[in-house]
Formats: C-alpha cells, structure tokens, sequence
C-alpha cells in the first residue's frame, strides 16, 4: 500500500530522507515518498499512475538540487521519462521522453551540476548499447553526448562523476573483453576515453558506482576476481590527478567562514569569470543537500537543520565548469 521494491539510494536533506518504490502504492505503479530520519512521518509525495505525471515505475536514484528532487522513470512510451518534483511534493513536471534514437530506460542516478543534468541510458543510440545525454533543469537542450558500442562499453549504469570539467563512469559490459569498462568524457561531448578494460582477474562486470576519494576511483564488480564472485577495486589514472590538481590550484577563489560552524556561514566569492555562478554542498555520501546561484560576491547559507559532520562545497560556472572547492565542518 506505500510502495513495494524502492531501488536505489537515499537522497537527505535535514530531517528528511526521500526515495521511491518501484511498484506498489494506490495505481501500483510505484511513488515518490519522503520519511523522517527517525522512520517517523513517511509521506507519499506522488503516487505515479495518476493525471500528475505520465511515466510510471521510477528507477534509479533521486537527486537533489536545491528544493528540487530530479529522478527517472523506466516505462513511458516503453522509453522512460525525466522528471523534477518539489520536496514538498508539489510542482512535479515531466521534463523528457526518452526515445530509441537518443537512448532508451534512463537508468543512472542523475548528476546535476548547475543548470545542467546529466545521465547515462542502459539501451538506445545507435547501437542500441546506451547513451550518455545533457539537458537543462527546466527540461530545454537535451543533447546526446555519446552512444556506446561493443568497443567503447555496453549497458552502462550507476552514477556518473564530475571533476572539473570531465564526467567519470562504467559500463555493465562491451570493452576489449566484454567484462565492462571505465569511461571518462567532458562534459561537451568530446574527448571520450576507456580508462580500463575490466578482465576476470581483477574483476568482471561492474555495476552500482563509482566514488572518488583523493584521485582514487572506487567501484565494485559482480563478477571476477580470485574466487570468481566479484572485487571491490580502485582505480587511479593520470588524468585524474590532473584534474584534481586543477581544483587544489584554484581553491582560493572563494573563502568559507567560520569554519567549523553550526550549519550558518558566510561564503565569500573572489571569482569574476563575467558569468553567473553557483555553489552546492554535499554530504560525505555525496549527495547534494544544497543549491544556490551566486548572487552577490557575500552570500549567507543556512543548514542549521543538517547534522554534525564533513561536508563538501564547490562553486560552478553556469556551463558546469569547476571554479573552487573545499570542506568545512558543521558542529553544534
């Protein structure tokens, strides 16, 4: 009756945890809910089926960009749909029909990075091996930025990873030994690469996702390894360490105080890139709990209601490209 096979992960914001059930609920078709960290107050936001929005059976992982969830559904046209809804459950809009030709059953957590959304599709393109694709939060602009093949990578799923200006991720299977590869490209469009080709010895058929800690990516696979029954891995690449140098190159572009701080700072900006910018905090899982264009050059952010802990911050240009980073710590 509240929802039945929730995939995926858990998006926090505050006191609240929000996610989704793939089936069940009233037209059992599944629902978007929200429940307090307690495991009091849950809340069925959207129950899919009815007149609100027309795709149904949600997969995948909800994102959080300010006071917006951004997810997927995986039936719409037998093609899937993009979505956005309002934490509070109201203002839900569906942003895109998925197709055969551009990629078909969106299947990755969505990266949002400023105005800007991307995500990776399991079929479609013209292989029929899955696509990586861009579009803007109010659902304008999709772009199709590459369709896999047997060569490049098959089936890809998981999250996909910004640094800097390049988007790191994986694929199910394809490569030089059909065991999955890990991909990097920018987020144009160009300079796509296969960093590695997974083989049974260090691992086979990478699902879930990538993490990165350092210029270490992390990741696991289902299948390889010495006993045949999957590795956790990690993976450290060249230009990985590039780009994160860049990032320790420009970390004085924008100053946080106090720090620590009981969730109220100020975030002072010393970048004048001639362009509208953005900061977003995330939370050591990686999720975004925080979201705001950069308005004046002294901005006051208010997360009194997040818990003790190591957050991250980061600053963006409205393309999406990487201008500062950093951490601070929240302690009441």
């Amino acid at each position: 009756t509240n929802g039945a096979y929730p995939p995926g992960n858990l998006v926090e914001s505050g006191n609240k945890l929000y996610g989704m059930a793939q089936y069940g609920s009233i037209f059992n078709m599944g629902n978007i809910f929200s429940i307090d960290t307690n495991g009091k107050s849950f809340k069925a936001l959207l129950d899919f089926g009815d007149s609100t929005l027309i795709g149904n059976n949600p997969y995948g992982s909800l994102t959080l960009s300010g006071g917006t969830l951004y997810g997927t559904t995986s039936v719409l046209n037998g093609a899937g749909m993009l979505f956005s809804i309002d934490t509070n459950g109201s203002g839900a809009k569906e942003l895109y029909d998925f197709s055969n030709s551009i990629g078909k059953y969106p299947c990755s957590q969505l990266l949002v990075s400023g105005s800007t959304i991307y995500g990776m599709t399991n079929e479609g393109g013209i292989k029929n091996r899955g696509t990586i694709f861009s579009i803007k939060t109010n659902g304008s602009g999709q772009t199709t930025l590459f369709e896999f093949d047997s060569t490049t990578g098959e089936y890809p799923n998981g999250a996909l990873i910004l640094v800097g200006s390049s988007i790191y991720g994986m694929t199910v299977k394809g490569g030089e030994n059909n065991n999955g590869v890990i991909f990097s490209i920018d987020t144009s469009g160009t300079g796509f690469n296969v960093l590695y080709d997974f083989d049974s010895i260090n691992g086979q058929y990478p699902y879930g996702s990538l993490t990165i800690s350092g210029n270490i990516l992390y990741g696991m696979t289902e299948g390889g390894g010495k006993y045949s029954d999957g590795t956790v891995f990690g993976f450290k690449d060249s230009a990985i360490t590039v780009s994160i140098n860049k990032l320790k190159g420009s970390l004085d572009a924008i100053t946080l105080f106090p720090n620590p701080n009981n969730g109220k700072f100020i975030i002072q900006s010393y970048v004048n890139n001639g362009g509208p910018l953005s900061v977003e905090v995330f939370n050591m899982l990686g999720e975004k709990i925080y979201s705001s264009a950069v308005k004046t050059s002294s901005m006051q952010v208010d997360l009194y209601n997040a818990s003790n802990g190591i957050y991250l911050y980061r600053m963006l240009t409205e393309t999406g490209n990487l201008v500062s980073t950093g951490k601070f710590i929240i302690q009441k």
